[in-house]
């Protein structure tokens, strides 16, 4: 189907949160106040000592380094878009 429809909509990607609040699956990924994914899941990483998300995001914010916000629980936590093959 992609090879007809064009290209992929959303990339899987890796999220570091900051703080040591988990998401849970469904949360919503923002910019700017504007919904550009969700989490699949979230685990604490004793490689990095930071909570890690894997996320669904839209293909023009899959870019690491890129800052995002999860809303969990109401309240909108900081992350950022990294590379999870490295």
């Amino acid at each position: 189907r992609i090879k007809w429809r064009g290209r992929v909509n959303r990339h899987l990607v890796g999220i570091e949160l900051e703080g040591e609040t988990t998401a849970d699956p469904q949360d919503k990924i923002l910019i700017d106040e504007k919904e550009i994914g969700f989490v699949t899941s979230s685990v604490y990483s004793y490689k990095s000592n930071k909570i890690i998300c894997m996320a669904y995001l839209r293909r023009e914010f899959k870019d690491p380094g890129t800052g995002v916000k999860v809303l969990v629980d109401n309240q909108k936590i900081d992350g950022k878009v990294f590379n999870y093959n490295n």
